[in-house]
């Protein structure tokens, strides 16, 4: 029996709406009742992956911001890009002002392009403790947001300048001090050094004392591909691209047809 289960958010156990379906849902709380141990391992931010996991159980864990915070029991590890980092890269992204940069805390989310619903998540504060909710910051200088943005997580750069988006992308990479990754043709996101998601499944693995060969991941995206690589069964969304499914072991059905469910049922609860 696998005794960890990680899997992603969007393109994997969200449909294309973003909304979790019963079948996913009643498939991890089996794996939960089983003493299987599952994390939510996502690029979104504390405040959504906390909405989602709500909506399951409260036995499952978050591994969040590509693996710039995760909880370890009842530990919060965070790994946040130094203040020094962000004022060097903003320097860089003046350079390419079609290019949007929201800089995301743990409850803060600041930017200096105007207000953009896509990006910012008041709209699930309602439902979300108070202590758990997020604040936005948009419009700022470049000056005031270098003031303003602390203990930042993660950066996500957005642009349907696609040629302009590569530039600063291929800049960026070059790098030591910082890890690039991407999801979508028309954003990446920034962590600092060393973070991503396999790191921070390590050290869950550690912590539990869980031998690798014992997780199971699910994913559908090049973010993904750490800790589908690492895992003892790897399984590739059927609305994954072609380039990540050729790199697992199995593929699963797409997201809108509940693949998470069919995976689950077939891989980790199949002894059961």
């Amino acid at each position: 029996m696998y005794k960890l289960i990680c899997l992603d958010l969007d393109g994997t156990l969200l449909d294309p709406t973003s909304n979790l379906s019963a079948s996913n849902r009643n498939a991890l709380i089996q794996c939960l009742n089983n003493g299987q141990r599952v994390y939510l391992v996502t690029g979104r931010p504390v405040c959504f992956s906390r909405w989602i996991a709500r909506q399951i159980d409260p036995r499952i864990q978050i591994i969040c911001s590509n693996g710039a915070w995760y909880q370890l029991s009842s530990q919060l590890i965070r790994h946040e890009i130094p203040h020094s980092i962000l004022s060097t890269l903003q320097t860089t992204l003046q350079r390419f002002p079609s290019c949007s940069a929201f800089f995301k805390g743990e409850h803060d989310i600041y930017t200096t392009s105007a207000y953009d619903p896509r990006f910012f998540y008041d709209t699930i504060n309602p439902a979300l403790p108070e202590p758990e909710r997020t604040l936005s910051h948009f419009s700022l200088s470049p000056s005031t947001l270098l003031e303003q943005a602390k203990h930042i997580l993660k950066l996500l750069i957005y642009s349907t300048d696609l040629a302009a988006l590569s530039d600063l992308r291929g800049q960026l990479e070059r790098r030591s001090d910082i890890h690039v990754t991407g999801y979508c043709s028309t954003s990446f996101d920034i962590v600092a050094a060393g973070v991503d998601k396999s790191t921070a499944i390590q050290s869950v693995c550690t912590h539990y004392q869980i031998p690798l060969e014992q997780v199971l991941a699910i994913g559908d995206g090049e973010n993904d591909l750490g800790m589908l690589k690492q895992a003892g069964l790897s399984i590739a969304m059927g609305n994954a691209p072609a380039f990540i499914q050729e790199q697992t072991d199995l593929v699963a059905p797409s997201n809108d047809a509940n693949g998470v469910a069919w995976a689950l049922q077939h891989y980790a609860l199949c002894g059961k």
